[in-house]
């Protein structure tokens, strides 16, 4: 394979209006229902470039970031573990965030040691990735995902 397989655009997130209403539900559907039913445990960690950073530690070990400003959610990054490090999911950031994705996956490589991509991402993920294969204080190579069947990246810091 030459590229990692491209998804479409999911549906919804073509506006800023849509993306924040994403991120939205969820702050205050998904990961707080899931708190309730005691399958997660949120857990304040420090700020990152001023804004609030909470995480939800889901019971099967993965895990929801969320980034605020104040009480308005405005990043969300679901995670799974992976090998040494973490598998990045769901992405959102609301235009109005104030800083680059590809900086809070950088962040994520220090919290966690290896950041690995996803097998499919859509153009905005892809996007992401690109900044990170071309940022000097990084390595990012690519990584068997799927026992041969697809492959992604897999960054750390140099």
């Amino acid at each position: 394979l030459e590229e990692i397989e491209e998804r479409d655009p999911i549906p919804g997130l073509e506006d800023p209006a849509g993306v924040q209403d994403s991120i939205d539900y969820f702050w205050f559907e998904h990961a707080a229902n899931m708190e309730k039913a005691g399958e997660a445990e949120r857990e304040q960690l420090s700020d990152w470039r001023g804004h609030q950073v909470i995480r939800f530690n889901l019971n099967n070990g993965e895990a929801f970031y969320f980034l605020m400003t104040g009480d308005l959610p405005k990043a969300y990054i679901a995670v799974e573990p992976h090998e040494d490090g973490i598998k990045i999911g769901n992405v959102r950031k609301a235009g109005d965030a104030g800083f680059y994705m590809s900086d809070l996956y950088k962040w994520l490589i220090d919290e966690s040691g290896a950041l690995y991509s996803d097998a499919t991402q859509t153009p905005q993920g892809k996007k992401i990735w690109t900044f990170l294969r071309q940022d000097p204080e990084l390595n990012v190579e690519q990584v068997d995902l799927l026992g041969g069947l697809s492959w992604g990246w897999k960054a750390t810091r140099k």
